[in-house]
This record gives structure tokens, sequence and C-alpha cells, in this order.
């Protein structure tokens, strides 16, 4: 590749200096003009050959890449570098994007009236052809009752089992934050999951 670059160069150069040298030796006259056009529609087709030459083959790039690694072994090696690495910065961008839409979906579910606490887990893939990311799954665990500052403190009975009943989700609040995350961020119902979360 690099070797067929130096000699298009080379030639656009070449025949650079021989419009030039040609120019000096003609006698200042109408065919100097002719001359000049003559050489500058040279220096183009010089210029442009290789883009013309690509356009018509355009399968030769792909050869010349292929054939590298054969010359050269250090290729095929930066070749895997290459993919490894494009494959470790695509992971990373997912674990990000995971992160950062839990604390969005986080926020968003906390403010909800009935809701004390949340956290938030994100499953997200890699679609190409849908976009860059796509969100797969959502789990949520929420706390029901007020927001801790505005928490009532609750009454201690000794010798009776604690009431569960408290802690559970109802059924209203679950269908008010499904409908919330759905409209948000453009998720189907069967997506979302919604738990109480463990004591």
């Amino acid at each position: 590749m690099f070797d067929m670059i130096s000699m298009w160069v080379k030639n656009v150069i070449f025949i650079v200096l021989f419009a030039v040298f040609l120019e000096f030796l003609l006698p200042r006259s109408n065919m100097q003009r002719f001359v000049r056009v003559i050489m500058g529609l040279f220096i183009m087709l010089a210029i442009l050959n290789p883009v013309v030459e690509l356009m018509q083959h355009p399968w030769r790039a792909e050869e010349t890449m292929l054939a590298m690694p054969s010359s050269n072994g250090q290729t095929a090696q930066i070749l895997a570098e290459t993919r490894k690495t494009a494959q470790a910065r695509e992971q990373l961008t997912l674990e990000l994007y995971e992160r950062d839409m839990a604390r969005q979906i986080q926020a968003t579910v906390e403010a909800v009236d009935g809701v004390a606490g949340a956290q938030v887990s994100v499953r997200a893939s890699l679609v190409p052809e849908h976009g860059p990311v796509k969100i797969e799954s959502v789990k949520i665990l929420i706390r029901p009752g007020n927001h801790a500052a505005q928490a009532p403190i609750r009454k201690i009975v000794i010798d009776k089992a604690p009431a569960k009943e408290e802690n559970k989700i109802d059924l209203a609040l679950k269908r008010k934050i499904q409908n919330i995350i759905v409209q948000l961020y453009q998720l189907r119902p069967e997506q979302i999951q919604i738990e109480t979360m463990p004591d």
C-alpha cells in the first residue's frame, strides 16, 4: 500500500518537473500556452488515476489489506489487538450506559409518591443496526413508604412478629412506576421488573 502511494507521488512529481522543464525549453509564443494546457491535463490525469482505478476496482484495496499479513507477520497481530481494543471499548461503553441509565431511572422512581428508596439495575446490549445501545431489561427494587425525611416513627410492639404488610408493593404504585418508566424510556411493560427491596 505504501509502495503504491510512494510510486504515485513520484509519478506526479516527475510529470510536474517535466512540465516545468518543457516550458523552459519552448520559446515564448502561442505554442507555450498550448503546451501548458496539455501538461496541466497530464498532471490532473496523474493525480486522479489512482482514484479512478480504485472506483473501477474497489476490491483491490481489500486484496491489498488481506495480502499484507503474509508479507508482514506483525500485521495480523496488530489487527487482533485492534479487534480486542474495540471489543473492550464496546464493553466499557455498555457498562457506563447501564450505570448511567440505572441512576436516571432510580432518581425517577424515588421521585414518585409512596417510594421511600429504590435500587435499579439495567441490562443493555449493543445493537448496531438499531442504534448504539438497546435496553433489554430493568429491575427495580423499591422500599414503599414516604421519603426518609418525612418517614413517621414506627411503633414497636414487643412479643409479636413484625408486620410484613407495610413493606408490600401496592399494585397501583407498581403500575404507576411501570407506566412512568415505559413512557419516559420507550420500553415495553414486560421489560420492567418491580420488586420489594429486602430488609
